[in-house]
Formats: structure tokens, sequence, C-alpha cells
């Protein structure tokens, strides 16, 4: 019976129709309000935190992320770099609102603000917290958020980079201004990453419209791009994109998949951009000491936040 020629499409419609009534059977996806769709971060069991921590986030744990923030800071400039952590906020925390009302608000919090408080105000500058720009712009024109994807759409990664490069230059006045939304030309995602996941995993992607728009600046004859691991093959594999832009500036990324839709974005104000995916360690002092960066980014989703000052061992590029 699995072999039957319609069996998928008669399992499209009948989540499509549960879909349409308000609720769906997935384990990983539950349907909110207003025909948005949400990851399930544990909501129907509670939430489970990891790392010993409380829903806010446990004070000892909170200042051993602060230590590790200072650390990290710390090698980076001795390296001649400054270092920065940028999460990406949920689409729950940017629309609270659209989650059903049986979530209660105290399942909601993945810790950030506990981390947040642990840190001292000097160090706090190398966080960015975008959540504020989100939400300020979230009723914009252009949607911030998809209500069927778990990732900011290229407006809301265009105002984290916005928020990124004003940051940056505060030290390194040599980056420039954000550009314009209007010099960054319409784009697809990488061919391996298809926009719209959640209405994916319902298998229902071919029924409701995903309006995720994405944007990279104007091609450029000398851009290149070369893949540094034999192991990793898709997006996620540690990379180097010679940007065309000619300042001598290389930028360290390392990443999740929120940078699909970020990283584009920010080729124009360096000459290299090297990323690596944020499986292969949160720091990577043999990217840092091979490509000598002007800047470090680490980029997390916000749930991933906790996690990335912990302890780390040095990785290879395979």
């Amino acid at each position: 019976m699995d072999r039957f020629p319609a069996r998928p499409f008669g399992i499209a419609i009948t989540n499509w129709v549960r879909y349409l009534l308000g609720y769906t059977m997935s384990a990983r996806v539950i349907a909110g309000s207003d025909g948005w769709l949400f990851y399930d971060r544990g909501y129907r069991v509670g939430y489970v935190p990891a790392m010993g921590m409380d829903a806010d986030g446990a004070p000892e744990e909170s200042g051993r992320w602060a230590a590790g923030l200072r650390a990290s800071r710390a090698e980076a400039q001795r390296a001649g770099a400054e270092f920065y952590v940028l999460f990406g906020p949920l689409a729950e925390t940017i629309y609270p609102e659209k989650l059903p009302t049986w979530v209660p608000a105290q399942r909601r919090s993945t810790g950030v603000d506990s981390i947040l408080s642990a840190v001292d105000v000097d160090a706090a500058r190398s966080v960015l917290d975008v959540r504020g720009i989100l939400l300020r712009n979230k009723e914009a024109q252009f949607p911030v958020y998809s209500p069927f994807e778990t990732h900011w759409t290229g407006y809301g990664a265009y105002l984290a980079y916005v928020e990124l490069i004003d940051r940056i230059r505060e030290r390194q006045p040599w980056i420039g201004r954000a550009l314009q939304l209007e010099r960054f030309e319409r784009a697809t995602l990488a061919p391996d990453y298809e926009p719209g996941n959640l209405a994916l995993m319902l298998g229902i992607a071919s029924f409701v419209d995903v309006r995720f728009p994405v944007f990279k600046p104007p091609a450029h004859p000398e851009r290149r791009v070369e893949r540094l691991s034999s192991v990793r093959t898709d997006w996620s594999a540690p990379t180097v994109v010679t940007t065309g832009t000619r300042n001598g500036r290389t930028l360290l990324l390392v990443r999740d998949s929120f940078s699909l839709m970020l990283s584009p974005l920010l080729e124009p104000h360096f000459e290299r951009l090297v990323m690596s995916h944020l499986e292969d360690g949160f720091f990577r002092p043999d990217l840092i000491s091979r490509y000598r960066p002007d800047v470090i980014v680490t980029e997390v989703i916000e749930s991933g936040l906790k996690f990335v000052m912990q302890p780390r061992e040095d990785k290879s590029l395979d």
C-alpha cells in the first residue's frame, strides 16, 4: 500500500484539510492562528530546557556563557579581529500572537534574556539582539517572517544586516554604511534549500503561497566560490567567497541556515567571506590563523544561543 501512487497525494490532502481546520497530526509542526505554522519545540509536552537551565536560564549557566563571550572576544582581538554574536529570533518571538492559545507564555522562553543580563556593558556591544528592529517592522509593507517557514525572510535578514553593519562600524569605520535595500536584487536561495520548510514537512507546500523574498548584490564578474571540505557538499560546507569587492577585508562567518538570507548582503563590505557551519565549532582558531579575518561573526538561531559559548575543540576543515 505504501507504493500506491496516489497515497502521497492523499496524505497531502488530508494534512491540508487538517491545516484548514486549524490543527496538524505532525510531531514537528503545530498550527497557530491566521494560518501560521510553527516548529514544535516541545510546546505540546512542556519545554524541557537543555544544559540544566530552567526556562529563563540558570544564573550560573548564563555566567559561564558571558565568560565564554569574553574569552572569544579576547582571542579574536589578539588576532586583530572584532568578534560578534548575532542570533536569529524564532518566528514565535516576533509573532507570539500567532501561536495557538494553548501554548503558555512560560513555555516560550529560550533563556536569551537571562543570558544577555549576565553580559557586561562593554561585551554586550558584541551581541546583536535584532528582536527590536524586527518587532518594530513586522507590520511594514514587507513580511519579516513567513507563516510557513522557520527562518526570517530576505526582508528580515536585511534588517538584521543593517543592525550588524551599524554595530561593526562603531569600532571599524572602514566598513561603511549599510546599503539601501534598493541596491540589492531579488534572488533565490541555495539550490539545496527550498523555502516553506514547515509546509514541506506537512506535505502541503503545493497548496499554499510561500512568499519568501531574498536579496543579493548584483552579480560581480570576479566573484568566486571555493568549497574547503571534501565531506560536506551542500551550503553548509566550509566555503570561501571572493566577492569582487576590493578592500582587503575578510569576514569569518560561523553560521547556521539563517545565514542563507544574510550572507549575500554582506558581500559588498568584504573582499572575502570565509564561512563555516556551527556544527564544526562556533569559534574557529584554525580559520582565524589561516585567513586572518578583520571581523568574526557567529550567527545562530535564538534557541541555540545558549550552546555557542560552551567549551570547544579546534576543528579541521573536514
